[in-house]
């Protein structure tokens, strides 16, 4: 038995405010859609608007697409959105004339895959926000990560590269420096490019109901780092990217029996999975509203664990 319980948690959505970052994003889908096409902005936010009308109606139909599947859906967060809206450009394109003239220009220009184009898109947004400010930690969220690795192992389990965490953790007083991106120091991992997004077709594939989203769970390079760290705790913003394949493990593999997962809720977050976190839908999973919670959950966790 190990002598500190882990906490494997995600980093943007838990720790930080991601609607800087969002605005980014939604600035250089309008601008680089332009640029790409050569038409006007004002028809391309009319044409994004009409795709994002018609994803609301069906979010579920819509997302982040991997191996022809929908990994994670619209509704989720608003980097998700971004990604089915770029490809919703060419899913709408028979019913929306205003899509068809986008797309064919896109494709004039070699963009012929918009779920690709979508995620260069997506990494222009972002990194010119990140490039600028770097992450912007939720009020106390740091001091908060600084006490919970004084009680617990902490793995940052991210699609994001660690130097950019790294980076962020740096400028608000973690002490590391360029040679312990990847290593442990002070009880904090980081571990990066999780692939959460990546479904990876095994022999195992499937889909499991949570509430009423059927969710693909054959996530082979999340499912590895979850099998190497056996966390006692995961925690996530995304549903579905963060929690699904977690909560399935818990349900059939030995050494995540005592797993407890935690949605953290953000402004972001649909109805669909805060009735799974909030409403005790699911056995093991609950919500989170600040990462101060999870320095009280920790605690609760070690004192249970002292007097058993």
């Amino acid at each position: 038995m190990r002598s500190r319980l882990k906490f494997l948690v995600d980093f943007d959505g838990v720790w930080t405010d991601i609607s800087g970052q969002a605005k980014s994003v939604d600035e250089a889908r309008v601008e680089q859609l332009s640029i790409i096409s050569g038409i006007e902005r004002s028809f391309i936010e009319d044409c994004l608007q009409s795709v994002q009308k018609k994803i609301a109606l069906t979010p579920h139909l819509f997302g982040w697409h991997s191996d022809g599947r929908i990994s994670a859906f619209a509704d989720e967060d608003p980097f998700l959105l971004h990604n089915a809206t770029v490809e919703g450009i060419g899913i709408l394109a028979n019913e929306e004339q205003k899509c068809l003239h986008l797309k064919n220009r896109l494709e004039e220009k070699g963009h012929h895959d918009l779920g690709k184009l979508g995620s260069d898109i997506f990494h222009i947004g972002c990194n010119r926000y990140l490039a600028n400010t770097g992450h912007t930690p939720l009020a106390n969220a740091m001091s908060a990560l600084q006490e919970l690795t004084e009680i617990v192992d902490v793995v940052i389990c991210t699609n994001f590269t660690t130097d950019l965490v790294a980076s962020t953790l740096k400028r608000h007083g973690f002490p590391l420096d360029e040679n312990q991106l990847s290593v442990n120091f002070n009880r904090l991992k980081l571990r990066g490019l999780a692939r959460k997004n990546m479904l990876t077709a095994d022999p195992t594939t499937r889909q499991s109901l949570f509430g009423d989203r059927m969710i693909w769970i054959d996530r082979g390079h999340y499912k590895t780092a979850l099998l190497e760290e056996i966390p006692d705790v995961v925690v996530g913003d995304v549903f579905s990217l963060d929690l699904a394949l977690p909560l399935v493990l818990q349900q059939e593999e030995i050494s995540f029996k005592n797993l407890k997962a935690y949605l953290m809720i953000t402004p972001f977050t649909p109805s669909w999975s805060k009735n799974l976190a909030t409403n005790n839908v699911i056995a093991n999973l609950k919500s989170i509203s600040h990462p101060n919670d999870l320095v009280i959950i920790a605690k609760e966790m070690l004192n249970k664990e002292l007097f058993c």
